[in-house]
This record gives C-alpha cells, structure tokens and sequence, in this order.
C-alpha cells in the first residue's frame, strides 16, 4: 500500500504512528491524537531497531502493523 517511493536505510520520512503494549493492549503514544508527525531517519540509530526494520520497503502514504519483539525494542 501507499503512493509515493519505497523508504529504506538512510532515508527520511514524517510519519504518525500508535503505539499499544502487547501484554495488556494499553496505548502508550499516539501522533494521530497529538496532531503532530515524527520525523524519522531509517539505518542511523535514530529510532527502535524493530521500527527501522519494519519500516524499510515501506510507500510513502503507506500504513502497516509493526509487532516489535523486546529484543529489538
């Protein structure tokens, strides 16, 4: 899904995201509700290594469910 060119290592992005607990389904952030994009950069350290591997391959305007396991939280 999305319309735009493919994200991977080293590319820069806006994104929105909700982030839920697995244990207990509790949300912990939300940037739809706070009104405000992040911006990323993917394959420096920049964010969670299971987001920056989810990410990657990713369309600009796309969506997808990241599941990151503690390992790579």
């Amino acid at each position: 899904e999305g319309n735009g060119k493919v994200i991977g290592a080293n590319s820069g992005c806006k994104m929105n995201y909700a982030g839920y607990r697995l244990a207990d389904g509790g949300k912990f952030d939300n940037t739809w509700e706070l009104g405000k994009q992040v911006g990323v950069r993917l394959g420096n350290k920049s964010v969670l290594p299971g987001l920056d591997l989810g990410m990657q391959g990713m369309k600009i305007n796309g969506r997808r469910i990241i599941i990151i396991p503690p390992e790579l939280a």
